[in-house]
Formats: structure tokens, sequence, C-alpha cells
């Protein structure tokens, strides 16, 4: 954001100041916001499902288990990597491929990462659903719910 608002002053630079906001703060922030919150939602909804079949012998981990903060630094790198060279192929145009293509890396590193936890995420809940099918139904009648969580 700094960069992108000290090159908003230069005429002869609008498409850096482009580069800059969309993909420094249009796909950086986003990115690590999802870094974040994916894997919560993970933790909470594996969490809640645990309360509900009280299955407290199947272990959900950690929210950084689904994702270490390592992996998303990472993943931060090649993002900067790949603005930076977006960046040197405003002055230079023969980088445009390179630095591109690095953008596509970060973006598959994100997906890679995402699908990570959704895997992680899934594994887990199977092996709730495997508990909870071990132990009976666990579900609770329509017209019993009233009654049986109050």
């Amino acid at each position: 954001v700094l960069a992108a608002a000290a090159t908003w002053g230069f005429t002869e630079a609008p498409v850096l100041t482009g580069i800059l906001l969309l993909i420094g703060v249009g796909t950086g922030l986003p990115t690590g916001m999802l870094l974040k919150i994916v894997p919560f939602l993970a933790w909470f909804h594996l969490h809640h499902r645990q309360l509900d079949t009280g299955r407290f012998d199947v272990r959900v981990p950690h929210m950084l288990t689904f994702l270490p903060d390592g992996q998303g630094r990472w993943q931060f790198a090649g993002h900067a990597l790949a603005l930076l060279g977006l960046g040197a192929a405003w002055w230079n145009p023969d980088l445009i491929p390179l630095a591109s293509g690095a953008l596509a890396l970060s973006a598959l590193g994100l997906g890679v990462l995402l699908g990570g936890t959704v895997a992680r995420f899934r594994r887990i809940a199977m092996a709730l659903q495997v508990a909870r099918d071990e132990a009976g139904s666990g579900t609770i009648a329509e017209g019993d719910a009233s009654t049986e969580r109050s």
C-alpha cells in the first residue's frame, strides 16, 4: 500500500501504481486472509462436529496443524517475489513472462496450501463420521431435537 501511494504522484507511473494496487493489495490481502481464515474454519467446524457427536476419542488438531505459519510465509515470499518481478517488468518488458510465471506459481502454491487444508479437514471429518457410525447413528430425529438439546 505504501509503495503504491509513493508512486501515485508520478504522472508517468500509473501502470506501476496499478500493478502495486491490483496485485500487491488486491490479491495479497485476500490471500493473507485466506491463509488465516480457512484453517480456523476447518478447526471450528471439526470442533463443532466433535462436540455434537460427543466423540472425544478422535483428536481435532490445533489450527496451525491445518496450515502451519511457515508454509504461509513461503507463499507470501513467492507472492512478494512475483510483485517485485512485475514491478521490474514495468521498466524492462522482457521480464513480463518471468514475473507472470512467478505470479502463477504463487497462485498455484496458494491452491496447494488450501487443498492440503481441505484434505486434512476431510480426513478428520471422516474419522469423526466413522467414530459416529461405530457408536450408532448419533442422529436426533426431527421431532426430538428440541427435547434432546434442552
